[in-house]
């Protein structure tokens, strides 16, 4: 179990409206096999090594099964904002249907992704709330999550939400 201790009880309130409205919005995404299968769950720089010229994955300990575009979402959360955010979506996702397409579901559902990934970064700071230093990070994250959670709501891409840099 975690606790979201650390947060001010109205945004703690907004951050179970958000996780609410995400779960909901992945219980109506389809699970067929060429939408949702085995995934890293935390492929980003600092898990990938490389080695004589070959970038390789390291870090399984969150592989498992999930959707296609959790993938991507994931290995996008810190470009989120940036000024380049969409010309780097759009280069990672030719470059994975370069091997395998994707579905037009998971295209659709790359801001639920994003907003998901930001609400699991949420719980991985309070299940380690007990060092200093992330639990310090722990209002900031719940902020990233408010910030991205009504910008969803809103339409607005994921892209375009930059990570708060003070809670």
């Amino acid at each position: 179990a975690t606790s979201i201790d650390g947060i001010d009880p109205k945004r703690r309130a907004a951050v179970r409206s958000v996780v609410r409205r995400v779960r909901r919005d992945l219980a109506r995404l389809g699970t067929s096999p060429d939408e949702f299968g085995l995934i890293h769950a935390d492929l980003h720089l600092g898990n990938v090594v490389v080695d004589r010229g070959v970038a390789r994955p390291i870090d399984f300990d969150d592989c498992g099964f999930g959707w296609l575009a959790f993938e991507w979402a994931v290995t996008m959360t810190w470009s989120l904002g940036h000024p380049k955010a969409e010309r780097a979506k759009a280069a990672w996702l030719a470059g994975y249907e370069s091997v395998r397409p994707m579905p037009e579901a998971q295209r659709e559902a790359f801001d639920l992704m994003a907003l998901a990934r930001t609400v699991t970064m949420l719980g991985w700071c309070a299940s380690r709330a007990d060092h200093a230093r992330i639990r310090a990070r722990l209002p900031l994250q719940a902020k990233a999550v408010v910030q991205r959670g009504e910008a969803y709501r809103a339409g607005v891409p994921q892209t375009q939400v930059p990570f708060p840099r003070s809670a």
